[in-house]
């Protein structure tokens, strides 16, 4: 796959290195991750590039800053045309999936549903554990939102943000400049985003450090308080799972 890299950060264990590193040889891989990890990386093949950088002081709220920087050293390394960005806590199978619908919506941003919000239950939160699209779209995507965050642009002092909604909301601020509109967001996610269907890449291993929780292919979004499609965005009533 020579128009796509795999970008696997943050965070980082020895298995979900060896997991990426072993199945997917046929993929240009970035490893962006910590200092402080303790992974071992004497297995390292010609189509991994690893970076790493200690974590900055300021991490901000939901440690927001501490998860552009990392991102943003990673895309920096990325020169396909496609990006597919993963945890380096987790492991999915099956990435063919993504670059397929990746593939079907390019002008799209696809992510995972894992606290994947109705904007009735909270504004502008989409997920971040998989966000894959066109390299540019991403790239623009993080460096609008640290340009945001260094700025004190938006969620001034407000305490209950979330790097999710940081990342959606200064994205579509970017995007749409002088015709943003807060009243359009409905049609902002619809246009903008797609939601992975996570049974497509089984065996995977899902983990929300916010919640205290990983999944082993049995996520379930309405249980999580999660929505399936994003199409569900529009819907007018309650969102479809349980507040």
């Amino acid at each position: 796959m020579k128009n796509v890299t795999l970008l696997i950060q943050g965070n980082l264990s020895q298995e979900s290195y060896n997991y990426y590193v072993e199945k997917y040889p046929q993929y240009n891989i970035v490893v962006s991750a910590w200092s402080y990890h303790e992974v071992n990386l004497s297995y390292q093949p010609h189509n991994v590039i690893f970076v790493q950088k200690r974590i900055p002081i300021d991490g901000g709220i939901d440690y927001i800053n501490c998860k552009l920087d990392i991102m943003l050293l990673g895309l920096d390394l990325v020169k396909t045309e496609y990006v597919i960005k993963l945890s380096g806590e987790e492991y999915f199978n099956n990435i063919e999936y993504i670059v397929s619908q990746i593939n079907e919506n390019p002008n799209k941003i696809h992510t995972s549903p894992l606290d994947f919000k109705h904007p009735s239950d909270k504004p502008y939160h989409i997920s971040d554990n998989i966000i894959a699209g066109k390299t540019h779209e991403i790239k623009f995507m993080y460096s609008i939102a640290k340009e945001a965050y260094n700025t004190n642009l938006i969620y001034k002092n407000q305490k209950d943000v979330t790097t999710e909604m940081f990342l959606c909301k200064s994205y579509l601020m970017g995007k749409y400049l002088k015709e943003f509109r807060e009243e359009n967001l409905v049609s902002y996610l619809l246009d903008n985003f797609r939601i992975i269907d996570l049974d497509k890449l089984k065996p995977y291993k899902l983990l929300s450090n916010r919640h205290g929780l990983i999944w082993f292919n049995n996520f379930n979004p309405y249980t999580n308080k999660s929505l399936k499609s994003v199409e569900e965005v529009a819907l007018k009533q309650n969102p479809p799972y349980i507040l």
